[in-house]
């Protein structure tokens, strides 16, 4: 799914889109991973539904506007932000 994001376009694949790597261990990992701060009216989704792999010795950029997220799934990724909904693995 394609959606545009403050002039930046971005792409959700889903987790079976992946490109799997056999030769390097993945690390960490979210699959449809959603976090919403608040409830009701208030409620602001930081981040929708990203799907990431990091393995082994790869070097991780996360780029975008302020308010994007990029904070927010870094959270997730190192486990100190528990996702709304979805899936963060940490091996």
């Amino acid at each position: 799914m394609d959606a545009s994001l403050g002039g930046m376009t971005t792409t959700q694949h889903r987790p079976q889109d992946l490109p799997t790597r056999h030769d390097t261990a993945v690390v960490a990992e979210l699959l449809a991973a959603s976090k919403v701060f608040g409830k009701g009216a208030a409620a602001v989704r930081a981040v929708s539904g990203l799907d990431l792999q990091v393995c082994s010795g790869e070097l991780l950029a996360i780029l975008g506007p302020n308010g994007a997220g990029k904070s927010t799934a870094i959270g997730m990724l190192t486990g100190l932000t528990r996702p709304t909904s979805g899936t963060a693995r940490l091996f």
